[in-house]
């Protein structure tokens, strides 16, 4: 392997290959404990996608949220847009329970409902996430109003610890995303589409992160947010 092949991976630019992780244990001559370890974050990391289909055809949803899991832990800046529905990291118990209903088993359900809410416990302090959310997405009625006011509400206690950022509705945009994504540092970024999840790393990554820093100029933040957030939690207060 070659200096700037090293640098790129110490940067997080790019992910090595399994096999260029076992070299590279081997020239550190690091512990089988921790060889294992960092294989396996190689290979949750690297660039493929998972079709849709087979995963709930086999009952096996969960273990996309267990892959998202160990990527978070090894992140340490996670920046999120979803376009209609409310990031995983923010989402309530019930609200997760509307998503998934539309078309995992009961039993799959429940697992990547364990798994997600395992991603939310196992997030640290050190870590920094950035989440942008259009107004439109608080509207996506899911689960019902009562589900959703609890949901409003649990996005601003949000807004008073990480960044979250809501585009409201009469913002003039110049940006307009077809698709959410995730962005995990430098390294890897993970898009959710009604056909499949993709796992991207390389340019992918750094043209998310762009277009991500475009959406953040667009939201409001803090008092703002959360006067956004209040409005349409009355609305749907009013609905009960």
């Amino acid at each position: 392997m070659s200096q700037p092949a090293i640098a790129r991976f110490e940067s997080g630019l790019q992910v090595p290959t399994e096999m260029q992780v076992r070299a590279l244990c081997r020239a550190y001559r690091v512990t089988p404990a921790i060889r294992r370890e960092l294989t396996n974050a190689a290979r949750d990391l690297r660039s493929e996608s998972t079709a849709t289909r087979p995963v709930l055809i086999k009952g096996t949803g969960w273990t996309i949220q267990a892959r998202i899991g160990r990527i978070e832990q090894a992140s340490t800046l996670i920046r999120d847009f979803q376009p209609l529905i409310i990031p995983g990291l923010l989402q309530t118990e019930e609200y997760m329970r509307a998503v998934f209903s539309q078309r995992m088993t009961a039993d799959d359900r429940e697992r990547a409902i364990a798994e997600r809410l395992k991603r939310q416990r196992n997030l640290r302090r050190e870590q920094q996430v950035r989440w942008v959310i259009p107004e439109g997405a608080l509207l996506w009625q899911a689960g019902g109003p009562q589900v959703m006011a609890a949901q409003l509400n649990r996005i601003a206690k949000a807004t008073t610890g990480q960044p979250v950022g809501i585009i409201p509705w009469t913002t003039p945009v110049d940006v307009f995303p077809v698709h959410g994504w995730t962005v995990y540092d430098q390294a890897t970024a993970v898009v959710g589409t009604y056909a499949g999840t993709a796992f991207m790393s390389g340019p992918d990554v750094t043209a998310l992160a762009e277009r991500f820093e475009a959406l953040e100029r667009l939201a409001v933040y803090g008092t703002e947010a959360a006067q956004v957030i209040a409005a349409v939690a009355d609305r749907y207060r009013s609905l009960t």
